[in-house]
Formats: C-alpha cells, structure tokens, sequence
C-alpha cells in the first residue's frame, strides 16, 4: 500500500532519489479495475453502441473496380502497335477529375459532388486499376460504363490523344473499303465465269452433238460403201457367168444371133453398171476422208471447249475463293486493329462488390469496443483517484 512517508535510499546504493509512493502495487491497480468494472463494461458498451448505430446509419457503399492500358495508338511499318499514352498520363486524368465532364449528363449535382475515381499503377505495371465507391451497384458500373466508352471513343475522347487516332483510323477503314470493293468485284468475276460456263457448256454439247452426227454419217456410208462392194461383187460373179455362157453360146453352130446380142448387151450393161458403183465407191471414200478430218477439226474444238471449261471451272471454284478467303483474312485483321485503336484498352469491365464494403461494420465496431475499453480503463482510474482523494481535495478547499 502506497505511504505517505518518503522512504530514502541510501545516496550510496542508489544513485537517484526514491520513494515508496513511486511504487507500483499491481494488485491494488488490478483491484481498482475490478471495483470499476460497470464503468469499464458501460463505457466499452456505450461506444461500441455508438460505433454501430454509426455504421446503420451510414449509406452502404459498393466498390465498383475495372482495369485499363493504354491503348494502340498507331501502328508501325511491320503491323506492331504503338502505344504513345503511359499510365502516368491516364492516372494524371484521373486526378485532375476530368471524368466529371462526362458525368455531367447522367449525375446531377450531388453526386458530381461525390463521385470520386481512383486511378493506381502499381510500379513497372502497364494496367491501371480504377475504384469507385458508391452505394448502388449498377449505378457504379453505369457510371465506369460511361467514362471508359467515353475515353475509348476517339472522336468523344476527352484525352488529348484521341483526337490524333483519326488519321490512322481512317487510313485503316480506306484499307477496309478497298477490300470489301474487292470482294464485291469477286463475286461480280465470279457470276460472269459461271455465265461463260454456260456458254462452253452449252458450245460443248454442240460441237458433241456434231461429232456425233459426223460418225453416224460415218457410220452410213462405210455401210454404203460395204453395200457397194458387195453389189458390185455379185454384179461381176454375174458378168463373168455371162460372158462364159455367151463364149459357149457363140462356139456353137447355128447359135442364135439375138441370143448373143441380149447377152452381150446384159454384158455391156452389167460393166457400165460396175464403172458407176466404183465410182460411187471413190466418191464414198473420198466423203469418209472428209469425214474423219471433219471429226478431228470438231474433237479438237471440242478439247479446245473442254480445256476451256476447266479453267474457268478452276478459276471460278479454286482461285476466286482463295482470293476471297485472303480479303476476307485481311478485313478481319484490319478490322480488330480498328477496334484496337483506342487511347485506352479496358483489361476488365467495370465489376461491383457483391457486398457492401463501407461502412467497415466489423473494424468500426471492433475499434469502438477497443477505444472504449480503454476509455473505461481512465474513467476508472479518474474515478478511483477522485474517490480516494476526496477528502483531501474537500480538506485543501476547505482551509482555503
């Protein structure tokens, strides 16, 4: 128990001056927090209560997040991207609240207020991460919606840069335009081929249908000549019978002169007969030469026709959809480096808590149990003190 007698150490043991009340008894403190232990529970309990009728009546606030880089800003003589914007220029955007312009047609007044957009790079990082804290989910993401469609449009951008995207925006929609002319000029090429298709197709079934009346006139008259031949092979097995008869008629004596004239004249007859089938025959051979060289001039076309046919038919099936599929490769690849060419890129879409994160209901609480533990720790200590010290303090007043 603290005394009020000055207990002094010898100078010789103790180099500096001590006193008994200087001690601290540990059991007396820990009785005084036990004899005060309602005002520690109350003001523990009466701060922490004030702590969490704070944070119910606080507005709840969602974190709404995206992420972006800096965009393409051109592209070099090999097809790379250039990016001219740093991430230092973006955060630098973000500061100076140039987003509120923006804002202007879908916040009013109190919410420009207080709307606030953090921008943070983390060192050698490239993306920037965005925070937006506000207390209705789809609200927030609207609000990021709006600025990020804003700083990627190039002819609405608010950056100094996007502005500068046009020049090569448009070279690269001319190199689009080019291409889709081409393709409508393919398939211009490629009805016309299929109309030359017809035409060979429809030339080739007649130069075939010539052929083939070339070879049934063909057929005809090597039967004429076979006719011909057989006839005139008759007609001589006959004239030679004639002449042997009219040879024995005539060896006769008293042969009957009428007889030998009928059979000479048959005679005669069946030679002037034969004269004309043989020269029918020429007359026939000569047409079959003509036919067969008329046949090989009409084949020939008809490969010419054919050959024709099959390079239209290569050009139309192999070559115009190969020069196609190149045009429509190289739209898709100017394409995206259309839709690549922003002053920024968004790595991810404005995304909200699922939960509420403000107020910090926990942390706030928490503290507030802590704050007023330590609080009821000095109202205690301040209340003991004046206790004990009552009378001396009503003492001291007194003889004043």
């Amino acid at each position: 128990m603290v005394t009020e007698e000055k207990l002094q150490i010898p100078h010789s043991e103790q180099p500096y001056p001590y006193y008994a009340e200087d001690e601290i008894d540990l059991s007396e403190l820990l009785a005084v927090l036990w004899r005060r232990k309602m005002t520690i529970m109350l003001t523990t309990i009466g701060i922490a209560g004030l702590a969490l009728i704070f944070c119910l009546i606080s507005t709840k606030q969602y974190l709404v997040t995206a992420q972006i880089t800096p965009g393409v800003s051109n592209y070099n003589n090999e097809g790379d991207p250039i990016r001219l914007m740093t991430t230092n220029d973006l955060e630098g955007w973000f500061d100076k609240e140039a987003y509120l312009t923006v804002l202007k047609g879908i916040l009013n007044e109190e919410e420009l207020r207080r709307v606030k957009i953090g921008a943070s790079a983390p060192r050698g990082s490239n993306v920037v991460s965005l925070e937006l804290y506000w207390p209705e989910k789809k609200k927030g993401e609207e609000i990021l919606d709006v600025v990020l469609d804003s700083m990627s449009n190039i002819n609405n951008s608010t950056l100094v840069l996007g502005k500068s995207l046009q020049v090569p925006m448009s070279i690269i929609e001319e190199g689009i335009s080019r291409r889709e002319n081409s393709l409508k000029q393919l398939e211009i090429e490629k009805e016309k081929l299929e109309r030359e298709i017809q035409l060979k197709t429809y030339d080739l079934q007649v130069a075939k249908e010539s052929i083939k009346a070339v070879e049934e006139k063909f057929v005809r008259t090597s039967q004429l000549i076979n006719d011909l031949s057989k006839e005139l092979r008759d007609i001589k097995k006959n004239t030679g019978a004639l002449i042997s008869l009219r040879n024995e008629l005539a060896k006769r004596s008293g042969a009957d002169k009428l007889s030998l004239l009928m059979y000479t004249n048959i005679i005669q007859q069946n030679i002037s007969y034969n004269t004309q089938i043989r020269q029918q025959i020429t007359n026939l051979n000569t047409r079959i030469v003509d036919l067969e060289l008329s046949k090989n001039v009409k084949q020939n076309k008809l490969k010419k026709i054919e050959d024709n046919i099959k390079t239209l038919q290569v050009k139309k099936d192999q070559e115009l959809p190969l020069k196609k599929a190149r045009l429509k490769t190289e739209i898709a690849t100017l394409t995206a480096k259309k839709a690549a060419l922003s002053p920024i890129e968004v790595v991810q879409a404005p995304f909200s808590s699922l939960r509420p994160v403000k107020p910090k209901t926990v942390m706030i609480v928490t503290l507030g149990v802590v704050v007023g533990a330590f609080m009821g720790i000095f109202m205690a200590f301040i209340l003991e003190f004046i206790s004990s010290n009552r009378e001396k303090i009503t003492g001291t007043q007194g003889r004043q």
